[in-house]
């Protein structure tokens, strides 16, 4: 579920190139026989189909598009934190997921409408993108044995990777073949049913699950159930140290997820603007 909720957030910058390509309306041949410029047509004209229309945005349009989805999930991070460390994890994901597969769905009708709406739909969908990594410590912590924590943080932490390889050719093919709109229709389809299968199947206790046995239980909670006495204070509280290692961990990580994920969103501009790509050749 997290790699489909990274990829419904970068689903438009998949589909950009599309809703871009003014050459692909069918306003064009009028146009290029015209003398008038880009800005005198209306190529997001009420009277074509959702499919034909096409947005020439400026270069503060283009900014806020891409901008607002990740200024959300900023912002969101510690709230998100709170409200899972309160409500627990199933029910704020389940939330989240419910609310991103009503975003993504009307995205292309927003975007149509009015783009300042849509600007507020951007930092909405990042608002739901801010509890992935949170998400995923909190399922490690509770369902993975202690000699399998690192493998499972490993697994969930590829969201990054396998939304973008499922996203990026997916919407690009789909952005030719059937139109742009059909790109954020299917993501949210699949989250909707994603989001389905995790309220339904997901515990915030291991040993509330139905399908978990007795042994299974044993196994998962081996070596975790370990109390400090009263006197004693956690380490963390004693040697301020360790919120500097922390801070330079969390940076570092930061730096790191960007560096990898960067390349997978800005891509496809480059090798439609710079090569000339069609958008599913941009996409794969």
């Amino acid at each position: 579920m997290v790699g489909k909720d990274h990829g419904r957030i970068i689903c438009y910058n998949a589909t950009y190139v599309s809703m871009t390509n003014l050459r692909s309306s069918p306003l064009w041949p009028d146009f290029f026989l015209s003398n008038k410029s880009i800005d005198d047509i209306d190529w997001n004209s009420p009277d074509l189909p959702l499919n034909d229309r096409r947005f020439a945005f400026g270069t503060t349009e283009k900014m806020l598009g891409f901008a607002m989805g990740f200024l959300g999930a900023i912002a969101a991070v510690f709230p998100m934190s709170r409200l899972t460390a309160r409500y627990g994890v199933h029910k704020v994901m389940t939330l989240s997921g419910v609310l991103a597969t009503v975003l993504v769905s009307i995205t292309p009708l927003v975007i149509a409408w009015s783009f300042p709406v849509f600007v507020v739909l951007r930092v909405l969908q990042g608002i739901t993108l801010a509890n992935l990594f949170t998400t995923a410590g909190v399922v490690v912590n509770e369902w993975a044995t202690i000699n399998e924590k690192g493998l499972f943080i490993s697994v969930l932490s590829a969201h990054v990777e396998m939304g973008a390889v499922f996203t990026m050719p997916v919407s690009g093919a789909l952005a030719t073949s059937a139109g742009w709109p059909w790109v954020f229709y299917l993501h949210g389809i699949i989250l909707g049913a994603l989001t389905i299968l995790w309220a339904v199947y997901y515990k915030d206790r291991a040993v509330q699950h139905p399908f978990v046995r007795q042994e299974e239980w044993q196994k998962i909670s081996y070596g975790k159930n370990i109390q400090l006495s009263n006197s004693a204070q956690p380490p963390y509280r004693k040697n301020r140290v360790v919120y500097c290692d922390l801070g330079c961990l969390v940076c570092g990580h930061r730096q790191l997820f960007w560096s990898h994920s960067s390349p997978s969103r800005t891509h496809p501009f480059t090798l439609r603007g710079v090569i000339g790509c069609t958008p599913t050749e941009a996409g794969c």
